[in-house]
């Protein structure tokens, strides 16, 4: 009888089947009986089944400025970086972006608002969850951000303006105090914002 192509057959071991991958063969039911002798027994369903869908891959999200400025103090978590205001050398957990008072502020990515609270030291602050772990930090806002906890954004959404709430940058020019994590350690902005 000839074999349907789409039952597999598992050779007998020195048939050739030796260099068979065990992943690639599948059990067939020992012969019954009263079957014919020299016949293939018919693969039952449980004998033949389609391998697992893959699970399709998170979507990528796309970065963009939280706004248009100069970067008066790049992200440093080795150098000391002196702050005016504190009068202190200090890392620098984020990037300060020059803007004046009343700029727009975009959610750099899509998310949900995780957080928005006033901060004594960085005044006025949106926490945007982005998913895998990313989260992105907006703070020296302005009071009564556009958004609030729960919300979902899209990447250049305005979510407020910049501020001079925060008590901790305030000699400093007019700007955003911008900042990133991954999973809940500070990370370069940089590392996710396109080059200008």
């Amino acid at each position: 009888r000839a074999v349907k192509p789409e039952i597999p057959v598992v050779p007998s071991p020195g048939q050739g089947g030796d260099d068979v991958p065990v992943a690639a063969m599948t059990a067939v039911p020992a012969p019954d009986a009263s079957a014919d002798e020299g016949s293939v027994p018919a693969a039952t369903p449980a004998s033949v089944s389609a391998p697992p869908s893959p699970s399709p891959a998170p979507k990528a999200n796309i970065y963009v400025w939280p706004l248009k400025g100069d970067t008066v103090n790049a992200f440093s978590d080795t150098d000391l970086v002196y702050n005016k205001t504190m009068g202190d050398w200090r890392v620098h957990l984020g990037m300060d972006i020059a803007a004046d008072m009343g700029a727009q502020v975009y959610s750099v990515a899509d998310g949900k608002v995780a957080d928005v609270y006033d901060d004594v030291f960085w005044g006025t602050t949106v926490v945007i969850d982005h998913g895998g772990g990313i989260g992105s930090r907006y703070s020296n806002m302005m009071k009564n951000p556009t958004v609030s906890v729960g919300d979902e954004v899209k990447a250049g959404q305005v979510i407020g303006g910049v501020g001079s709430t925060a008590e901790a940058e305030r000699r400093e020019v007019s700007h955003l105090h911008f900042a990133m994590e991954k999973d809940k350690k500070p990370i370069d902005p940089m590392q996710y914002l396109p080059v200008p």
